[in-house]
C-alpha cells in the first residue's frame, strides 16, 4: 500500500462526515438567521400618535429584529470556532496514531491556533450576549410603550409618554454602542463639534 492511497483510506471517512456535518449545519443555520415572526410579535402602537411617531415605532421594530439576527451571527461564528479548534486539536493525537504524514498534525495544529486567534480577536461570545441584552431591553420598552394603557388621554400626554419612550430607546442605544466599542478596545467616536 502506498502512501498516498494510504492517506486518501484514513481521510475518506473523515470527509464523508464533514460534509455530513456541514450540511447539517447549513440547514440550521438558515434556520437560525431567518427569526420566526411568531417568536418576535408585533405590538401594536398606542393610539393617538402622529405618522412620524409610528414611523419610528416600525424601524425599532425592524431594528429589533435586525439586532436578533447580528446577536445570532456572532453566536454562530463563535461556535463554529470553539468547534473547529476543538475537533481540530482532538484530531492531531489520532493523527499521529495513524502514523499520518507530518504534515496533517502540523496542519491540523495550525487550524487550531488560527481558531483560538480569531475568537480572542473577533470577542463573539461577548458581542452575542450583549447585543442580546440590548435587543431584549429594546423589547420591553417597546412592549411597556404600546401595553401601557394608563395614558390614554389626550395628545399632550401621548407627546410626553412618546418623548419619554424615545429618550429611553435612545439611551439604551448609547449604552449597548459604548460597550460594543469597549468590548473591541475601541474609543466611541466623540460627536461632532458645533462650534
Amino acid at each position: 500500500m502506498t502512501s498516498r492511497s494510504r492517506t486518501a483510506d484514513l481521510l475518506a471517512g473523515p470527509v464523508v462526515v464533514l460534509a455530513a456535518a456541514a450540511t447539517l449545519c447549513r440547514t440550521l443555520l438558515v434556520e437560525e438567521a431567518r427569526p420566526a415572526p411568531s417568536m418576535y410579535p408585533r405590538v401594536p402602537a398606542p393610539e393617538g400618535l402622529l405618522d412620524r411617531e409610528k414611523e419610528y415605532l416600525a424601524w425599532l421594530d425592524s431594528y429589533v429584529t435586525w439586532l436578533v439576527r447580528v446577536a445570532r451571527s456572532h453566536q454562530r461564528r463563535f461556535t463554529a470556532l470553539t468547534c473547529a479548534a476543538g475537533l481540530s486539536a482532538l484530531a492531531i493525537p489520532f493523527a499521529v496514531a495513524v502514523r499520518a504524514p507530518a504534515w496533517v498534525p502540523a496542519l491540523l495544529g495550525l487550524a487550531t491556533a488560527a481558531c483560538q486567534f480569531l475568537l480572542v480577536t473577533w470577542q463573539d461570545q461577548k458581542l452575542y450576549v450583549l447585543i442580546h441584552e440590548q435587543s431584549v431591553r429594546l423589547q420591553r420598552l417597546r412592549r411597556d410603550f404600546g401595553f401601557d394603557t394608563e395614558s390614554a388621554g389626550d395628545g399632550r400626554s401621548m407627546r410626553r409618554r412618546y418623548t419619554e419612550f424615545r429618550r429611553a430607546v435612545e439611551s439604551v442605544k448609547e449604552e449597548s454602542g459604548a460597550a460594543v466599542f469597549r468590548i473591541k478596545g475601541q474609543e466611541p467616536p466623540q460627536p461632532p463639534s458645533t462650534g
